[in-house]
């Protein structure tokens, strides 16, 4: 993951999912928990899927587009820039390159 426009350093991490976990699915239920959304478009066209939302988060209006090109069976990037008065200095954008290495380990 990296993020642009914050004092924040590129991070690595390994997280297991599945059909029923995948990274579509976290992202839904994310907004879902934390926020009130009035809008929620998905586009999909070949191999990226772009989502735009309109929500109320604490009470401030935020917009977010998320841009996912790749296949999530392998590897994939995912974009994701929101903006307004709930995300620190006004404009985020963070970017995530994901790669397939394996299935779950046990207890995963």
């Amino acid at each position: 993951m990296s993020f642009e426009n914050r004092n924040v350093p590129a991070q690595s991490l390994k997280q297991c999912v599945d059909a029923g976990t995948g990274v579509l699915g976290q992202m839904g239920a994310a907004a879902s928990a934390q926020s009130n959304c009035s809008r929620r478009d998905v586009q999909r066209s070949g191999d990226t899927t772009t989502i735009e939302s309109t929500c109320t988060i604490g009470g401030k209006a935020t917009t977010a587009r998320v841009v996912i090109s790749g296949s999530l069976d392998s590897a994939y990037t995912m974009t994701m820039t929101s903006e307004g008065d709930a995300v620190p200095g006004g404009k985020s954008s963070m970017t995530i390159a994901a790669t397939w290495l394996g299935p779950c380990t046990p207890g995963q």
